[in-house]
């Protein structure tokens, strides 16, 4: 498989506080998304990251072992809210080895990520859940679907390189 699912223990303990803090941090409307901090600067320091990563700093762990490697480097996280009608298209996020997302609130019916698989037209939908960290290769193009749920739905984002 060429994706991993971790399911984050802490989610519970710490969902409502990353909320708290998502919701008091720069953000704004981008295309379609209703709204990230994605167009913040990779240098600025952002609470609700700084507040998870102890949280998920053994999940990187984990999948960069998964993967053969000893260590690596966050290049940059943002956070993104899908509220109805909302979507974020077709996209590769570049000079990155591995794409996580992290989903904080995921309806029911909200929209799961779309993979589309190299050199095909073949299109991957992981069986996620609120919680879960999907890891996938950054050069996979990939999509969020328009969210036709009445609920919201937040992920944060986070991109490894430098794998060694």
């Amino acid at each position: 498989m060429f994706y991993k699912i971790n399911k984050f223990k802490e989610h519970n303990l710490v969902k409502d506080k990353v909320l708290d803090l998502i919701k008091d941090s720069v953000g704004d409307s981008s295309g379609d998304i209703s709204r990230t901090d994605w167009y913040v600067g990779k240098g600025i320091q952002k609470e609700y990251f700084r507040f998870l990563l102890p949280y998920i700093g053994p999940y990187i762990e984990s999948v960069v072992r998964d993967l053969g490697h000893k260590e690596c480097q966050i290049e940059t996280y943002w956070f993104q809210q899908y509220e109805h009608n909302s979507e974020h298209p077709w996209h590769t996020h570049p000079l990155c080895g591995w794409s996580n997302v992290y989903y904080v609130e995921f309806p029911e019916d909200g929209p799961p990520i779309e993979i589309k698989m190299p050199f095909s037209d073949e299109i991957i939908i992981p069986k996620l859940e609120e919680g879960d960290i999907l890891t996938f290769p950054s050069n996979f193009f990939h999509r969020s679907p328009v969210n036709n749920s009445m609920k919201r739905k937040t992920v944060v984002t986070y991109d490894l390189t430098n794998l060694k």
